[in-house]
């Protein structure tokens, strides 16, 4: 079957309540198979990646902005910095400059954690993209990184379920089962082209 991934992103004012219903979905979605992208910083970041890597056991996909940020190395198991050394780095600059209101406003160290998110949701190669965003926002609002992903998640067409509402989780289960049934019959529906003797063993 498909690796099914999301980038679990939201704003490091994200209230205590919220956070742990972050690390319990985040412990879910690594039991049942997903896996999780997130940014490595504090607050949201961080307790979706507790509930993958040390609830559910889960190695998770890290994206840092530079080595390390917020103390975190990419020679840790699951930690890349995508944009140094990146044959991609200047197209990630300009995907992520096009969804940027005021690019020009933006300091090199935020432009670097805006580039970050892009490779959070589209991949460290622009083409992997997850198949889901789970967030929190103040207000519900595109504001600060945390928007700035949300934008690019938009004009990808990847479905975003904010926490700020209350009907988000129940929205996001729904989506999760809808995305695990089409994922079994895609492979079952594989399975069946492929030859018989590909299964069999000498």
């Amino acid at each position: 079957m498909a690796q099914l991934r999301y980038a679990g992103i939201g704003s490091r004012e994200t209230p205590d309540s919220i956070l742990m219903d972050m690390r319990i979905m985040a412990r879910v979605l690594g039991q049942r198979g997903w896996q999780l992208r997130t940014g490595g910083a504090s607050g949201a970041d961080q307790a979706f990646e507790l509930g993958a890597l040390t609830d559910a056991k889960i190695q998770s996909e890290i994206h840092i902005p530079w080595n390390g940020y917020n103390g975190r190395s990419f020679r840790e198991p699951g930690v890349i910095c995508p944009i140094d050394g990146s044959e991609l780095s200047e197209e990630i600059l300009v995907l992520t400059r096009s969804f940027h209101p005021a690019w020009e406003n933006c300091s090199d160290g935020a432009r670097r954690l805006h580039m970050r998110n892009t490779t959070i949701l589209l991949g460290a190669n622009l083409q992997s993209y997850v198949h889901m965003v789970i967030c929190w926002t103040s207000n519900g609002h595109n504001k600060g990184g945390t928007g700035q992903g949300m934008r690019v998640a938009q004009g990808a067409q990847i479905p975003i379920f904010n926490l700020y509402y209350d009907d988000a989780q129940q929205k996001c289960s729904e989506f999760v089962e809808m995305m695990e049934k089409k994922n079994v019959e895609r492979c079952g529906s594989l399975s069946q082209k492929v030859p018989a003797r590909i299964h069999q063993v000498d």
